[in-house]
């Protein structure tokens, strides 16, 4: 494979039309340097997918020093992607923190798990004030910092968009109507799940955040504490996410002392089944990449409205600014939903694409707070063991997830098989006895 370096950035070249459009980019901009969307929209008409970066680490003390950010550090290339079908799957391979110039299409464990960097807000560092800084110059700073943060971060949905064209267009072929479809049939890992995932969401807030940008500029980090649901995901800032989830988890304590009804006894056909039976139906499901949430709707059917609360409250499905509980059926609704299109299929992707360990622990945090578990405080190792019992819990039985929704971490059952031991209706009651 050719390679060629373009103003620090290194351009991967597979045939010869490629390197001459490389060498003919080289040329006009001797003197001007290349962007990142110049090199994609050139390599995207010969077929190749667009190159994935790195946002670079702000500092304000570059800004002070004379340096003006340009916002993304095109140099710095995390990973190139390239998406295709074979045998009816669909490969995207993301050559995370690899070399440049690596052809090979064999994905690691880390890679399908993690998704890319891009989907992550880049890393924002504020210096203190100096000795001599006047007090405008300070805070000039502070904000020039700021908006080029928040630049960085509306760039890193246009790239996400654009790497997820390809995979999205592979879904359409397919004939899947979802991305959680294609997942189910096992021709999504989970790094090109979480990429669909992520970017709608942060598609779906890039206006109304960029309103705000345009409205309060610099003011802007003074704002977004009131409306963290406005912000993209690729824009939230470190202390931002850590105070949503400090509300969060008290959000989630306080629901706990609400809950008094059991989760009701369900009775199936499944139900009769012995443990032999049940394990060969779990590794069927497996093999076939598939999940059943029949079970699971029925369940969430059957909850009360004070349990469809707190599971809303625990999982952060609703506004905190509602006057009063929302309708039943609204919850009901985003319940189920949330249950048996994401998480379900998420939980499934995990345990397919490699489990708990190739996860970087940004994943494992986000991933329990996803499910209702507190993360604050907590070790690392605390953290990935709490993720693989609740893997294995939902292993054996899709419907197991309302138990662990409606109960702490502390009283889960140990294993899959002595869930079936434990009723619900002590579990949740051992649960709210311990609040």
């Amino acid at each position: 494979m050719n390679s060629n370096a373009i103003c620090g950035v290194r351009v991967a070249a597979s045939s010869s039309s490629q390197a001459t459009l490389l060498r003919r980019l080289h040329q006009n901009h001797s003197t001007t340097p290349v962007s990142f969307f110049d090199i994609y929209l050139q390599s995207s008409r010969l077929g190749r997918c667009s190159q994935l970066y790195q946002p670079r680490r702000y500092n304000s003390s570059a800004i002070a020093g004379g340096k003006r950010s340009s916002g993304v550090a095109v140099s710095t290339l995390v990973s190139s992607t390239r998406s295709s079908r074979r045998n009816g799957v669909i490969t995207t391979a993301f050559k995370t923190n690899a070399a440049p110039y690596a052809t090979s299409t064999t994905l690691s464990r880390a890679d399908k798990v993690n998704p890319p960097a891009s989907t992550r807000a880049p890393e924002l560092v504020l210096n203190e004030r100096q000795p001599d800084q006047s007090q405008f110059s300070f805070l000039f700073q502070r904000g020039r910092t700021y908006l080029n943060f928040y630049k960085d971060g509306l760039k890193a949905i246009w790239t996400n968009w654009n790497l997820t064209r390809p995979i999205n267009a592979s879904i359409a072929e397919s004939g899947y109507k979802t991305p959680a479809d294609a997942a189910r049939a096992g021709v999504l890992t989970r790094s090109q799940y979480q990429l669909l995932h992520r970017t709608s969401y942060d598609l779906k807030r890039l206006f109304a955040f960029g309103g705000i940008l345009l409205v309060f500029g610099e003011f802007t980090p003074f704002i977004v504490p009131f409306v963290p649901a406005l912000v993209p995901g690729t824009c939230k800032f470190d202390s931002l996410v850590q105070g949503e989830r400090a509300k969060l988890e008290l959000r989630r304590r306080e629901s706990f002392r609400h809950i008094v009804a059991p989760l009701p006894k369900l009775e199936s056909e499944s139900d009769s089944k012995s443990e032999v039976d049940r394990d060969a139906v779990v590794q069927q499901d497996a093999k076939t990449n598939k999940t059943n949430n029949d079970r699971l709707l029925s369940a969430v059917d059957r909850l009360s409205s004070a349990q469809l609360l707190h599971i809303s409250n625990s999982l952060n499905l609703h506004s905190r600014l509602y006057p009063v509980s929302p309708p039943t059926a609204l919850l009901r609704y985003r319940v189920r939903k949330y249950l048996a299109d994401y998480l379900a299929v998420d939980d499934l992707l995990i345990r397919k694409c490699g489990g708990v360990s190739p996860m970087n622990i940004d994943e494992v945090k986000r991933s329990l707070a996803e499910r209702g578990v507190d993360v604050l405080g907590r070790k690392e190792s605390d953290l990935r063991e709490t993720l693989r019992r609740w893997l294995s819990l939902t292993a054996s039985k899709e419907d197991v997830v309302l138990e662990l929704l409606l109960a702490r971490p502390s009283v889960w059952p140990s294993s899959s098989h002595s869930s079936s031991s434990s009723t619900p209706s002590t579990t949740a009651q051992n649960s709210t006895a311990r609040q």
